[in-house]
């Protein structure tokens, strides 16, 4: 998704979960560091990175030893989401229904 409406999604997806009681964690990487939840400043980086990657399962090596940027997959994000005790998350945010 472009910038700027991948950085209005994910902030205001973001802004959803907190308001239904829940703590986001936004997974992602920046130059080779991988951030599990990430703050709105890193957010926005990932938002404006140019060269930005998809990160699969298969990359995260890779991407952390060459010092990449990009956004998780599914397989990404759920690797990484259970490394942090993370035991429900949500992706694919066209498919979710927040009572709107």
């Amino acid at each position: 998704m472009p910038f700027p409406q991948n950085l209005e999604i994910a902030l205001s997806v973001e802004s959803i979960i907190r308001n239904m009681g829940a703590v986001p964690a936004t997974v992602g990487c920046l130059e080779g560091r991988l951030h599990i939840g990430m703050t709105q400043l890193e957010i926005e980086r990932l938002a404006r990175a140019a060269a930005a990657i998809k990160i699969s399962r298969r990359d995260l090596a890779v991407v952390t030893g060459m010092g990449l940027t990009g956004g998780t997959t599914v397989a990404g994000t759920m690797v990484l989401a259970h490394m942090a005790g993370i035991k429900i998350f949500a992706t694919g945010v066209d498919q979710l229904d927040f009572g709107r």
